[in-house]
Parts: C-alpha cells; structure tokens; sequence
C-alpha cells in the first residue's frame, strides 16, 4: 500500500468513527480556519506595511484597547512574521483538523488561537455573546474533549506513527503552498496614504491655527494629525476648494483608520469598517453604524486651518 493510500485510508477512518455531532463540528471548524488563513494571504495588504489592513497596524489598533496590549506592542516590533505565522498556522490547524493529524493538538491550537484573537480584538465587546472569538473558543474546547486520548501519554497525544507522520508532511506541505498561492494571487493592497511632510508654521503670516500649507497637501490626498485630545486624526483635501477631517478612532473598537486614495474611504484595518469622508464620515460597510467624528477645518488662504 503507498503511503498516499495509507494517509487517505486514515482520513476516512478518522470521520468513520465519530458521532455526527463531532462530525459537524469538526468541518466547521476545519473548513472555517482554512478559509480564514487563505483569506489572509489573499489579502494583498496583510503583510504590506504600507497597506491599510497591514498586520502590524491591526495589531497597534488592537493594542488600545486590549488587557494584553503589552505583549501585542511586542508583537507589532516582528508584526510580518507574526502574520504570516498566523495565516500558515490557521491554515494548518484547519488543514489538519479536516486530515484527523493530530487532532488533539490541533484542537487545542484552534482554542488557543481563538483565545488570543478574543484578548486582542473582542474582550471587551459587549453584550459577550456578540464577540465570535469566544464561541471558537468554546467549540474548539469541546473538540478538544471529544478527541482527546483515554489514555493522555506522549505517544497517545502526538500520534507518531507513520500515518502520523506523513499526515504532518502533508498538512506543512499544502498550508505553505495554500500561502504561498493565496500569495501570488492576492487582491491588490489598499495603500494607506499620508502627506509627505507637514509644516504647520508659526510665523511667517501663517495663522496660529495652521495645519498645513495647502500646497503641501495635494487633492485626493490626505495626512494624518494629531487632535487636541492627544487622539489620531486625519485630514482629506477632497477637492481643489474642500477639504475635511475626522477624528482617526474607529467607532467600533478603537483602531485608528487609514485613508485608502484609490476607494476615498477611511478603512478600518482591525475590523472592516469603511467611512465616506464625503458624507461627513459616514459608516458605509462593516461592524459600526456610527460615524467617525468630524473635525471642523476649512482653507483661509494658503493653509489649511482649524476652525
């Protein structure tokens, strides 16, 4: 029998012997955190520092409001490999929850996987029940117990037969070519955009209110800036005559938006959420229906001023 065979023939085994509901759960799981890796890696921005969904800004956006935000402002340090190890290793864990290769360890991967995303992003979503983060959990640790060994030894948990093994030859094998295609046919990246240079002058017949010198600041264009309030903003010139600006904290969790020049929306990098700055900020697309908070600015002759 050729070890293809073999591995197949304990794919098959492995459904054959589990009650429907496990069944059940099990492809959801598995084909869920497959397609949630592929997903990233078909994110042309995801590991893209200039990008608007780039990895390391979710993380920073994450990290405002997170109970482990010092271990997250770590992480934005190595945020490209953090990304590309979450999207390999979602794959492989549904990869080989699908495959039954090491399902316990699998199994306990997911759950903590799951942990970790609900600490960063959803804790403090309320009521609970709205954040999907704790649900995987839950259901991850359920599979986790109905796969796990009666008899928990080593050899037991990392099932290191030679099924076992080519099935980890297997699952390495299709989550890096999985990447490595999602890859080369992801979606163009979304390129979060900012001035060059800002010279808010004092002096020299600029206004004590100056921002910026309307001829630093191109139409179509935009620049992040910093709020009395000490929080992230950012400013829009939407037309030759217009211009606008928006508080940059996103109204659903906290992260801080970016400014997509090619769709001239602010986008949301930790969640999906989309504003129109020509509709005074409105939510168009994602978990929020509140608008971002706008800035009153307006052009007094050669800056851009805050009124």
């Amino acid at each position: 029998m050729s070890s293809v065979q073999e591995f197949l023939q304990g794919v098959a085994k492995s459904w054959t012997h589990q009650s429907w509901s496990v069944r059940l759960l099990r492809l959801w799981l598995g084909i869920t955190f497959t397609y949630a890796g592929i997903d990233k890696a078909l994110d042309g921005g995801f590991l893209n520092p200039d990008a608007t969904t780039y990895i390391g800004k979710q993380l920073a956006g994450f990290a405002q409001q997170s109970p482990i935000s010092p271990l997250l402002n770590k992480m934005v340090e190595h945020a490209t490999l953090v990304g590309a190890g979450t999207m390999v290793g979602e794959i492989a864990i549904g990869l080989a929850t699908l495959f039954g290769v090491l399902p316990f360890l699998a199994a306990v991967a997911g759950a903590g996987l799951s942990a970790s995303l609900w600490l960063s992003s959803t804790f403090y979503t309320t009521p609970y029940f709205l954040a999907p983060d704790t649900a995987y959990l839950i259901m991850w640790l359920v599979f986790a117990l109905s796969v796990m060994p009666r008899k928990r030894t080593v050899s037991r948990v990392l099932n290191v037969d030679r099924r076992g093994a080519i099935g980890i030859g297997v699952v390495g094998a299709l989550s890096i070519a999985f990447a490595s295609l999602g890859n080369f046919f992801a979606r163009p990246a979304k390129i979060a955009f900012s001035a060059a240079k800002v010279v808010t002058k004092q002096g020299g017949g600029a206004p004590t209110n100056a921002i910026v010198a309307i001829s630093d600041l191109n139409v179509g264009s935009a620049l992040q800036i910093k709020l009395t309030s000490g929080d992230p903003g950012i400013l829009i010139r939407t037309a030759t005559d217009a211009v606008c600006a928006f508080s940059a904290v996103c109204t659903h969790q906290g992260c801080t938006v970016d400014y997509d020049q090619a769709s001239k929306e602010l986008i949301c990098p930790c969640h999906g959420a989309r504003f129109d700055p020509l509709q005074n900020g409105k939510a168009i697309a994602g978990p929020t229906r509140a608008a971002l908070t706008e800035i009153p600015v307006q052009i007094s002759g050669e800056y851009i001023v805050s009124s």
